[in-house]
């Protein structure tokens, strides 16, 4: 091996350790609700559901993130904003954002009919941003979709499903910030 290709490789523990600490400088992810898509700005189809997504929609959607962010981030507490929230603003994060499509679904149409119809859909233009200071450590739209499953799937896997994604992004984002 030359020196170049030793050099490389004692340096790969180092460039793993930069990785993982910038996540682990974040131990408490604040969940914001999620903001309706503005109705007076409403012009697609998508534009008009969002605006009328229903809040007690929007509060479950909060609330099925708050408990599945510990189970897709390791050694994270999630919860909701406005509520005791992180106690520490140094080491933790907000996450929130604002829908830009909601379909409420029909599980009945995805069982008995298929080929899409009855699709469920939740999509927000969300962003994580640092407590303390406020900087916005990343912006991406997080999109779930259940079009079937078994006996036409369900709701509450719905948001499930929605909440690992955000997980995925949030890990993505604090990965790439390091």
């Amino acid at each position: 091996m030359n020196r170049l290709a030793i050099a490389t490789l004692a340096a790969l523990p180092l460039l793993a350790a930069a990785q993982i600490s910038h996540a682990a400088n974040y131990d408490c992810v604040e969940v914001e609700l999620f903001q309706p898509g503005d109705s007076s700005q409403a012009e697609s189809r998508e534009d008009k559901r969002a605006a009328a997504i229903p809040p007690e929609v929007l509060a479950t959607l909060q609330q099925g993130i708050v408990q599945e962010l510990p189970n897709t981030l390791k050694g994270m507490t999630a919860v909701k904003a406005g509520d005791a929230g992180c106690p520490d603003a140094a080491t933790a994060i907000s996450f929130g954002g604002t829908v830009t499509d909601y379909k409420k679904g029909n599980k009945a149409a995805r069982y008995f009919i298929g080929l899409g119809a009855g699709k469920q859909k939740f999509a927000v233009n969300a962003w994580i941003k640092a407590k303390a200071s406020g900087a916005v450590l990343g912006e991406d739209e997080v999109v779930d979709r259940k079009v079937g499953g078994i006996f036409g799937g369900s709701a509450d896997k719905g948001v499930r499903d929605f909440a690992e994604k955000v997980g995925g992004f949030i890990k993505k984002t604090l990965k790439s910030k390091s």
